[in-house]
This record gives C-alpha cells, sequence and structure tokens, in this order.
C-alpha cells in the first residue's frame, strides 16, 4: 500500500487561505483511492502544556511513521480534527 505524509501549517478547523481546504480535499482523494493518508498540522491558541504534548505526539508518531507501525490516532476522520485534544483516541 502506498504511504503517503502530508505536513501543513494549516488544516481544518483553522482555515486562513486556501491551503487547509486543498490539504483536506486532497487526502481524501488519495484515501479514496486506496491510499493511506496521514496529515500533520500545527496547533493553534495552545497554552505551553498543549503545545509540548502535541510535539511529543508529533515526534512519536513521525518516528511511528519511518518505521512502518501504526500512528497514535488523534484525528476524527470525519470531523477532520481530535474533538476530546492532543493525544485523544477514538
Amino acid at each position: 500500500m502506498t504511504r503517503v505524509l502530508i505536513v501543513s501549517w494549516e488544516y481544518p478547523p483553522l482555515i486562513i487561505g486556501g491551503i487547509a481546504n486543498h490539504v483536506h480535499d486532497l487526502a481524501g482523494a488519495l484515501a479514496r483511492r486506496g491510499v493511506e493518508v496521514s496529515v500533520v498540522t500545527a496547533a493553534t491558541d495552545a497554552t505551553p502544556a498543549y503545545e509540548e504534548r502535541a510535539f511529543a505526539l508529533f515526534e512519536e508518531n513521525l518516528r511511528r511513521y519511518l518505521v512502518g507501525e501504526p500512528l497514535i490516532n488523534v484525528v476524527d476522520k470525519h470531523l477532520a480534527y481530535s474533538p476530546r485534544g492532543v493525544g485523544a483516541r477514538p
């Protein structure tokens, strides 16, 4: 299976310009074609503790991605963001 990692500073629900919608649509289109897609994005309006947890999660998921391990899922595939915060698992 083909795997794609998309890194974007802007992703829904953070929408400032057009890149958020483009990345969201691209990830969905690739997934519909059978590609395993992972999106890494930045947090906004975060406290230092949140940023620390988010960075730790990013590092862990990057490590997992590079060695082919399953990622820690923090994104609701229907809402396109984690409704329970960084590190939440569905």
